[in-house]
C-alpha cells in the first residue's frame, strides 16, 4: 500500500517501511516477506518459485552500504524535495527512470516528479511490476535498457 498525496512524493505505507528497515538493519532475515515488499502479491501468487528465478551474486553489498542508502531515502521521504527539483533540471545527460506501477518500496508516482524535472528524461512504467521488476520481467526490462543505450549514445 501506498500513501499518497496529490503533487508532493508517494511514500511506501508505514507496514512497507517496516519490512524493508528490519531487512536493512538485520533485525529480521525473512528473504520472503522482504521480497513481499519488492513483487505485488499477484505476481508472487502466479510465480511460486519466483525466489529460484532470481539471480544469486558473487558480490556482496556491505550492510553499512545499505544502511547509507535506506538513511538517505528516508531523508528524502521525510523532506520538502523542491530545491532536489530544482537541481535535477540542471541535468544534462541522458536519464532512463524505469519504474514498476505497483512498486510499494519506491512508488511509481515519484518517477512523474522526476521525468518532469529532469530534461529529455525518458520514463518506462511496467505494468503490474513491483521494485524487482528487472527479476519479474528480465527481457522487457533488458530490451528497454538497450533501447536507451543504443538511442542515447
Amino acid at each position: 500500500m501506498v500513501r499518497h498525496v496529490e503533487g508532493k512524493k508517494a511514500c511506501p505505507s508505514p507496514q512497507t517501511a517496516k519490512i524493508i528497515s528490519d531487512f536493512v538493519y538485520n533485525r529480521t532475515n525473512d528473504v520472503t516477506e522482504f521480497l513481499s515488499v519488492t513483487s505485488p502479491p499477484e505476481w508472487i501468487n502466479t510465480h511460486p518459485n519466483y525466489l529460484e528465478t532470481i539471480p544469486s551474486s558473487s558480490e556482496i553489498v556491505n550492510s553499512n552500504i545499505l544502511v547509507q542508502q535506506f538513511n538517505a531515502v528516508e531523508n528524502w521521504l521525510a523532506r520538502n524535495w523542491s530545491g532536489a527539483c530544482t537541481e535535477l533540471s540542471k541535468i544534462s545527460r541522458p536519464v532512463l527512470i524505469i519504474t514498476g506501477t505497483e512498486d510499494v518500496a519506491v512508488p511509481a508516482a515519484n518517477s512523474l516528479m522526476l521525468v518532469q524535472n529532469i530534461p529529455d528524461a525518458w520514463l518506462v512504467q511496467i505494468r503490474d511490476a513491483g521494485h524487482g521488476l528487472m527479476y519479474q520481467y528480465p527481457d522487457e526490462f533488458s530490451r528497454i535498457i538497450s533501447t536507451f543505450m543504443n538511442t542515447t549514445n
